[in-house]
């Protein structure tokens, strides 16, 4: 076992502070000197009050590819760093991305760009609890019933609201076996989010303070009490075609749809679409990807007495990964279900801006009916969560490779996130490009009440995603954290340097 929490708890923990900052510098370890002045530096830094006011801090550090051969010296000098200048109740959790976001900007060549950022942020030391396990080396995943799993879960400290997750693995690590313990049997269901990091060949991509964790581990960070999460997925494709029901399918073999077979389906459809409008074609250049969903509850017309079934409106997109010609069928990158609702998608920039437009639209939405007041026994309400900082996790396929420009998904971000209340006026967003991106399909964590159940646009289920972006915001739940107000909560254009991205 290997937990870490913040120790030292405050008489009065007020609302938590953020920072980001990011360095370009080609050298790693002037990078993290400078990156470290730059986060702990101003006397009128909140951060820098919380730490030498001794209230815990957690820093979350994002290394680029360039560096990833130095990412073991990195993490020594920032713990020697944090041990000399009495910060040691100070947590870290350092990972290497595909891309780094940071500072304002997205760097998603990492590779051949040099980048690290970080995002600091002061909490009440009963809102973390820092974890990591691994495959087969210690510390191990704990089995199944563990007490590890019951502490992981406990909703003692966050009142009704279920704790929240951030989750890091490497691409061989226990991720699905993760979230599968910290998914709860009753009906709050924990928002998660997370990635899949970028490895340099077996080395390792993660670490939690001063230690490096090998090949197959997974480390997270639980928020609860005044923290928790509210995430948001961004698509990057568009549905095509109509609406199928898989009729017959084994495992990660699509074989019919609609009683026909799969493939032919698939070939109607892009001869369908070439005698179309031109808008919609199936070309040899096209990314053709597949959508799956489970159909709503079936619903009674008024009128008639009978049941209806509308089709979802989002879908958990995957790969097609070859065909089977002998069976017509399609291979999907992921396990199927028989009766759940099939779509065609195709992957372009235009639909990453317009599904981001539809996710701005849903959260403005539903934070225009968030409760406005205070937990207490007569409104049986949390408190309204207030963003106050965001991880950001982007598919290494997304930034300037698919719109063009720099700085789309982050864009978004700093709408959802709103007004910044730190010394500096960037919006304390920080992330990674990554080899998959863990989230809900479309958004979860913003219903006021205990149950989101009743919002038709919020999903706690926790999926693998690829070619999407997650957003997840870090929701202050302090008494004195109030709701964004109408003016804050509104929907303005998006960021972006190159008006041409979205022609």
């Amino acid at each position: 076992r290997f937990i870490l929490a913040a120790e030292n708890e405050q008489k009065d923990a007020g609302a938590s502070s953020w920072k980001t900052s990011l360095s370009q510098d080609p050298d790693p370890i002037t990078a993290l000197k400078s990156l470290l002045s730059d986060i702990y530096s101003s006397s009128s830094n909140p951060i820098v009050k919380g730490v030498n006011n001794v209230k815990p801090a957690v820093l979350l550090v994002f290394v680029g590819k360039y560096h990833s051969n130095s990412f073991p010296e990195i993490v020594d000098e920032l713990s020697r760093y944090l041990e000399s200048n009495d910060m040691s109740d100070t947590r870290t959790l350092s990972m290497i991305g595909g891309g780094i976001v940071g500072g304002g900007i997205e760097v998603d060549d990492a590779v051949n760009r040099p980048a690290i950022s970080m995002l600091a942020g002061t909490v009440d030391a009963s809102s973390i609890e820092l974890f990591g396990f691994n495959e087969l080396r210690e510390p191990k995943l704990p089995s199944e019933g563990s007490s590890v799993w019951s502490e992981l879960t406990s909703t003692s400290s966050s009142g009704n609201r279920s704790p929240s997750y951030l989750l890091f693995s490497d691409p061989w690590g226990p991720l699905t076996q993760t979230v599968d313990q910290l998914t709860t049997e009753d009906d709050r269901k924990p928002v998660i989010a997370g990635g899949i990091t970028c490895p340099q060949y077996t080395e390792p991509t993660l670490a939690l303070d001063s230690t490096l964790f090998p090949q197959g581990s997974i480390l997270g960070l639980k928020l609860s009490h005044t923290l928790g999460l509210q995430a948001v997925v961004a698509q990057g494709c568009r549905a095509i075609g109509p609406y199928y029901t898989i009729t017959s399918c084994e495992r990660n073999a699509l074989l019919e749809l609609d009683g026909e077979p799969a493939l032919m389906q698939l070939m109607k459809l892009q001869k369908e679409l070439a005698e179309g409008d031109g808008r919609d074609t199936i070309g040899t250049d096209s990314v053709v990807l597949v959508g799956t969903s489970s159909y709503p509850p079936r619903t009674p017309t008024p009128a008639s007495g009978k049941t209806t079934r509308n089709p979802p409106s989002d879908f958990l997109i995957r790969q097609i990964m070859g065909f089977q010609p002998n069976k017509n069928a399609i291979l999907v990158g992921d396990q199927l279900t028989e009766g759940d609702c099939f779509r065609f998608h195709l992957r372009d920039a235009q639909s990453a801006v317009d599904d981001w437009e539809l996710m701005l639209s849903r959260v403005q939405q539903e934070r225009m009916f968030q409760n406005t007041g205070d937990s207490s026994e007569e409104t049986n309400c949390e408190p309204v969560g207030r963003p106050v900082a965001a991880i950001q996790i982007s598919c290494v396929a997304r930034g300037t490779g698919l719109f063009g420009t720099e700085n789309v998904d982050l864009g978004y971000g700093k709408q959802l996130l709103g007004p910044s209340d730190n010394t500096s006026n960037e919006a304390p967003i920080a992330g990674l490009f990554a080899n998959g991106e863990l989230g809900p399909v479309g958004i979860a964590g913003l219903s006021s009440s205990s149950s989101s159940s009743n919002s038709i646009s919020q999903n706690s289920s926790t999926f693998m995603h690829g070619f999407t972006a997650v957003m997840a915001l870090i929701c202050d739940y302090t008494k004195d954290s109030k709701p964004q107000s109408d003016d804050d909560n509104s929907i303005t254009a998006p960021f972006v340097e190159d008006d041409s991205a979205w022609q």
